[in-house]
């Protein structure tokens, strides 16, 4: 079974992957843009994770976790809890985006008030 989970976010690819690279967790990165790992145990003995960034525009990149899993008769189980867990991890990456975006868009206002000033005062 195929889990498939996709979100347009906030950032630009170059934002997402740059930190992409500093999560622990991955074990394999490669480039342009992709994420990739080959996992498995005992119990889930198939986990095929490929991550995937495509641009949208110059501030938004659409990010899509696709997992391959095979765990014999446990598979539909496996899967409802990665659809669950996948949702849950691409709101928190959503999540920390926008907070973000919102203190760069407050010190990109405050610098352009400093600039104005600047520019009264030389008027």
């Amino acid at each position: 079974m195929i889990v498939r989970k996709s979100s347009v976010f906030p950032a630009s690819r170059d934002v997402v992957f740059e930190k992409l690279q500093k999560l622990d967790t991955l074990q394999s990165i490669a480039k342009p843009y992709a994420v990739f790992s080959r996992e498995g145990n005992e119990h889930v003995p198939v986990w095929n994770h490929d991550i995937t960034m495509i641009p949208v525009d110059g501030n938004h990149t659409k990010y899509t976790d696709q997992v391959e899993i095979r765990a014999g008769w446990k598979t539909p189980f496996i899967w409802l809890w990665a659809n669950a867990f996948y949702a849950h991890r691409q709101r928190k990456w959503l999540r920390l985006l926008k907070e973000e975006r919102s203190e760069y868009e407050i010190q990109r206002d405050l610098l352009d008030a400093v600039r104005a000033d600047d520019q009264k005062e030389h008027s």
